[in-house]
């Protein structure tokens, strides 16, 4: 049975073969033909070409067929060298004007300062004068004298191209200059790119009066002229050539001839400092039956920038305590100094502060001396006692600290009158931030008499 199944197989195979053998055969055989056939179709149209090529009955068609060739493509390419020289026109904005006229006596006014241009032509020719910028428009006032004037415009075009430019005439007024002197001033310019440690002291110039000359009409309205000197990063002294400007009494720069237009100056950079305590000062009120035993603080001392002027007045810089948030024994805070007005750039601006508080304790001490100020009239003071018991509040160790001579009490005599038992409001300095005074009263009864006090125990004297 497996026998019969191999033969058949065999077979199929076999006839399979057989059958590719003869398609293969059928295809080269029409591919034959049909090659056959394309050279006879190329055999027969070479030898009609050659036919009518060579044949004198077909040549004179032939030759009518190549001349409309040829003319066909000279029109075509005629064409195309009439589109590249094709006549346009182009607009071109905002020509300047240039004015021939003597700029050392005159001044001169023009309604236009620019004019427009149309120009036609060539487009190659068009693009080379616009893109060369190859034109300019000019006036020529030479001969001109005082007065307003109409003036025809030169245009300078390439002579490939037509221009015609709008407005084609302009009016000029022509003024006579006139010459007259002005005192210089100063300004600093780009301080805000200087350090503020640094101080620039008054410049000296090596002229300090300058001609202006332009048209008595713009010299009535000139009101200043400034040097104008560049301080950009300066740290020490420097000499610079000064710009000089002209303004008006609007500061608006005038336009003008200023001889010569820079002078020399020369300036001192310096950068005053001074080191100065810490002051410290309370902010409202500890809580009740506490006082503040010690303050440690970062810093108590800063190093303040600005005029000698501005350091002589100052004799500290205050740090000021917030009292009310003292609630624990031990307090940490951080204080924003008070600069005083006119400091340039303080070493430090804040302070790390380490405050402990403890049970406040109290004492009275009598014997402080009463004085008194603002005794404009030159009174004399009589009083019963000329001193005065002022209780301390503070941590213990602190009020055990203070003695008579350490408070400052004193009476206000600016509104004193004369006369008998006269009451006088006193205050206390309280320069003392780690203790607290209090008054028995506020007020003192005195004796206000005419002269000076010629009390000998100086209990009382007028600060």
């Amino acid at each position: 049975m497996a026998k019969n199944n191999k033969e058949k197989d065999s077979g199929r195979k076999l006839e399979l073969a057989k059958q590719i053998t003869r398609q293969r055969k059928r295809m080269e055989n029409t591919y034959n033909r049909f090659e056959t056939a394309v050279l006879r179709v190329f055999r027969w149209i070479s030898s009609w070409f050659d036919k009518v090529l060579f044949n004198p009955k077909y040549g004179k068609i032939v030759a009518l067929v190549l001349a409309c060739f040829l003319y066909s493509m000279i029109n075509l390419t005629d064409r195309e060298s009439n589109t590249t020289s094709m006549s346009m026109s182009q607009q071109i904005e905002n020509i300047p004007i240039s004015i021939n006229y003597n700029s050392e006596n005159y001044e001169i006014e023009v309604d236009y300062t620019t004019v427009k241009a149309q120009i036609s032509g060539a487009a190659a020719d068009i693009l080379s004068v616009v893109s060369a910028k190859n034109y300019s428009v000019s006036a020529d006032l030479t001969g001109l004298t005082e007065g307003t004037h109409t003036v025809t415009l030169t245009k300078n075009f390439s002579n490939r191209v037509t221009a015609y430019v709008e407005p084609s005439r302009i009016s000029v007024t022509i003024k006579r200059k006139s010459t007259q002197q002005y005192d210089v001033t100063y300004d600093y310019i780009n301080q805000d790119k200087m350090d503020d440690i640094y101080i620039l002291d008054e410049p000296v110039f090596d002229a300090t009066r300058v001609s202006i000359r332009t048209t008595r009409e713009k010299l009535e309205s000139i009101a200043m002229v400034k040097a104008l000197i560049d301080v950009s990063g300066v740290t020490e002294n420097f000499e610079q050539d000064a710009i000089l400007v002209a303004y008006d009494q609007s500061g608006n720069k005038v336009d003008c001839d200023i001889i010569p237009n820079v002078i020399k100056a020369n300036v001192n950079v310096s950068s005053p400092n001074k080191n100065v305590p810490v002051s410290f000062e309370l902010n409202g009120a500890l809580p009740e039956g506490k006082a503040i035993s010690e303050v440690a603080a970062d810093q108590e001392v800063v190093k303040i920038y600005g005029t000698d002027a501005v350091l002589s007045r100052i004799d500290s810089v205050a740090c000021v305590i917030d009292a009310q948030s003292l609630t624990s024994e031990s307090s940490r805070q951080v204080c924003q100094l008070t600069i005083p007005s006119g400091v340039k750039s303080p070493s430090v601006t804040k302070v790390n502060m380490e405050i402990k508080v403890v049970d406040a304790q109290s004492r009275t001490i009598e014997g402080v001396n009463l004085r008194y100020v603002n005794n404009y009239n030159g009174y004399a003071v009589n009083m019963e006692d000329s001193t005065i018991a002022v209780q301390v509040f503070g941590s213990e160790a602190n009020i055990s600290r203070i003695s008579a001579s350490d408070i400052y009490v004193y009476m206000d005599m600016a509104n004193a009158e004369l006369g008998e038992n006269q009451q006088l409001p006193i205050y206390v300095q309280q320069d003392n931030y780690l203790v607290r005074y209090i008054l028995p009263s506020d007020t003192v009864t005195v004796d206000v008499l005419a002269g000076s006090n010629n009390d000998p125990t100086g209990n009382y004297t007028e600060e």
